[in-house]
């Protein structure tokens, strides 16, 4: 894997789920973008089964509180006791007032099922994605969900966020556009207090990643390729990776 967040595999990170980071600046009159609140957990290795029959409850809990979606995403590399789960806010007024488990379930009852899910982890950390479709390619116009997603997670130096998204939008999707890329999720987190960006891109089987990145495929090819890779030296601090599955029996 470079030490780049375009689609290249050659630069080898330890697991890192989705990660927190700074908040992104919303230009005027533009509509506000889609944000997600997402929990990261490591459960016990010997208490999977009744995990996973914990998040059916939660995910029963967000639907009833009338949460547009949930979603769930099991690691496959990496710590195998993680988990990611997801849902929408319009903003962060919808983390004022009542949890979502107190609007579905009640004060005792959410208490209850909070308590039963501690015993199940050993860490549990919670944060919140703002959407950069602006830096984003979703197929036919909207963001489809596959059955695996290779996460990157990128810390930018200080300072280098603009030279970052130009790179980002005017070399790196570019040419892995043109080396054909359907789908690539942008985001930005709030919480570490640094510059970092989250990447997603879905994959219909691990044998996607047997061709390498979509860029090797542009004109020019690998060599190409490399050399944009390289552009991206002195503006990027780290660059990690994981692959996840979605768990549709875990979400809707």
């Amino acid at each position: 894997m470079s030490n780049c967040s375009c689609l290249t595999y050659r630069r080898r990170a330890p697991l890192a789920a989705l990660a927190l980071l700074s908040f992104p600046l919303v230009a005027q009159n533009q509509p506000a973008p889609q944000m997600l609140v997402f929990t990261v957990t490591t459960i016990k290795p010997d208490m999977r089964q009744q995990y996973e029959a914990f998040q059916k409850e939660v995910t029963a809990a967000h639907k009833k509180a009338g949460v547009a979606n949930r979603y769930v995403w099991q690691t496959v590399t990496g710590d195998l006791t993680e988990y990611t789960s997801s849902y929408p806010i319009q903003d962060f007024s919808a983390m004022d007032g009542e949890s979502v488990f107190v609007k579905a379930l009640g004060q005792q009852k959410a208490d209850d099922l909070l308590r039963r899910g501690a015993t199940m982890w050993t860490s549990i950390r919670r944060g919140v994605l703002i959407e950069r479709p602006d830096l984003s390619v979703y197929k036919e116009g909207t963001a489809q969900i596959l059955p695996l997603a290779l996460i990157f997670q990128t810390t930018v130096v200080p300072g280098r966020e603009s030279d970052y998204e130009h790179w980002l939008g005017h070399e790196s999707i570019p040419a892995n556009k043109q080396g054909g890329l359907k789908q690539l999720w942008s985001y930005q987190a709030l919480l570490n207090g640094t510059s970092e960006y989250v990447l997603l891109y879905p994959m219909e089987k691990m044998a996607t990643l047997n061709a390498g990145p979509p860029s090797w495929k542009m004109e020019g090819g690998r060599a190409a390729a490399e050399k944009i890779d390289a552009r991206i030296r002195g503006i990027v601090a780290d660059t990690k990776l994981s692959i996840a599955q979605y768990r549709a029996d875990l979400s809707y």
